[in-house]
């Protein structure tokens, strides 16, 4: 049995938003919500970095959106949804779809929906260096509806097959804790052994940043030069969403001559400009686009791993935060990242934090293992073609 589909834009009206000004004081700091991409952490937005005044809304495009609307971003995290518990304001890079009939269309039948479109999404996703998609791409998505003619029975189903849907997220939620609170042991396990170097430097000496790293910035390409495949003498082009998101879209580029840009899977990147400003990732060989930079480091000071814990580690993350440039676009300043204190333990204790790291990640891995993803989009996919 198929269901008919109807277009988003016969069921949603779609509200934007906008970012108050950075330079007034006054509209920054006050009890609003404000939520951008980087307060994407799960299909529920519960609470955000930012917070506006009154003030702010009444200066700005932003929009107060109420609870249990539904909000994707247009731009940085494509392809993500959430519903929000609590009501919030919005920036540019969101958009809100709003039900406009309630007794036609499940709020959290429309969250299940959009979560299967991800990767479709994903694809309609247009840009050389930051990816976005219009809301033309939105408004034409195609939304099964059961049952039309009944519009009683459509909602009961609707409502169903989202129950169903949120018990198996529910069980996906429980594996991805697990390893969350694995991590967050680790990180735990790290600020003792190590400390911050402000606060409880546990002895250890402190170097400015700029001392004993250097960063490298990744490369522009035109998009023509990108290919979507493979070809001899190209190599993997590294973009943000291959980190922030994970992403699996890898472009590939003619391999450069120059080293700078080059990066192996233990070296350490962060993200230079843009909302998710500051991210460090690792784990990926290839080529870096520009608004990406290696972090580079010498091995008698430092391993990968220690590196890459004290770079994500809520001591240096806050200093970057509180340090970034631009309003709509932050950026990462060089100057003010090379005064960051960084502690300089030995080597010796650097590899005990190594050896942990490999015992979590075979505790990470047999959770996974578990096969919680697979079902859940097994599910869903049965769900929108009326097999579920």
């Amino acid at each position: 049995m198929s269901w008919p589909l109807v277009k988003l834009s016969e069921v949603v009206s779609i509200k934007g938003g906008g970012t108050p000004s950075k330079n007034i004081e006054e509209y920054w700091g006050g009890d609003i919500p404000w939520a951008s991409v980087k307060d994407f952490k799960s299909t529920i937005l519960e609470k955000t970095v930012d917070f506006i005044t009154q003030l702010g809304v009444e200066n700005s495009a932003t929009n107060v959106i109420p609870a249990g609307s539904i909000v994707v971003p247009s731009r940085m995290a494509v392809g993500k949804v959430a519903m929000l518990s609590v009501d919030m304001a919005i920036n540019q890079d969101l958009k809100a779809l709003i039900v406009k009939d309630v007794k036609k269309l499940d709020k959290r039948y429309l969250l299940r929906f959009l979560e299967s479109q991800s990767t479709h999404i994903i694809k309609q996703a247009k840009g050389a260096t930051v990816k976005g998609i219009t809301l033309d791409v939105l408004l034409n998505l195609e939304i099964p509806l059961p049952y039309p003619d009944d519009p009683e029975k459509s909602l009961k189903e609707q409502k169903r097959i989202a129950a169903i849907l949120d018990k198996a997220d529910g069980i996906r939620r429980k594996r991805q804790q697990a390893i969350q609170l694995a991590d967050d042991f680790l990180r735990s396990v790290f600020l003792d052994m190590f400390g911050d170097p402000v606060t409880n430097p546990k002895g250890w000496e402190v170097k400015k940043f700029g001392e004993i790293c250097k960063c490298s910035q990744g490369i522009q390409v035109d998009t023509e030069l990108q290919s979507n495949e493979y070809k001899e003498g190209y190599s993997p082009f590294l973009r943000i969403i291959n980190y922030t998101q994970n992403s699996k879209e890898i472009r590939f580029i003619p391999t450069p001559e120059t080293e700078k840009a080059k990066i192996q899977s233990d070296d350490v990147v962060m993200v230079r400009y843009g909302a998710t400003a500051g991210f460090v990732g690792r784990g990926l060989e290839g080529v870096l686009a520009n608004n990406l930079f290696k972090i580079g480091f010498s091995t008698k000071y430092f391993t990968s791993d220690f590196l890459f814990y004290f770079l994500t580690s809520d001591y240096f993350q806050d200093i970057l935060i509180s340090s970034r440039k631009g309003g709509a676009m932050p950026a990462i300043s060089f100057g003010q990242l090379n005064n960051i204190n960084i502690t300089v333990p030995t080597l010796a204790r650097q590899k005990e934090f190594s050896k942990l790291l490999e015992l979590n990640a075979v505790i990470s891995s047999l959770n996974r293992e578990a096969k919680a993803e697979p079902l859940f989009d097994s599910l869903s996919q049965k769900a929108f073609s009326g097999k579920l």
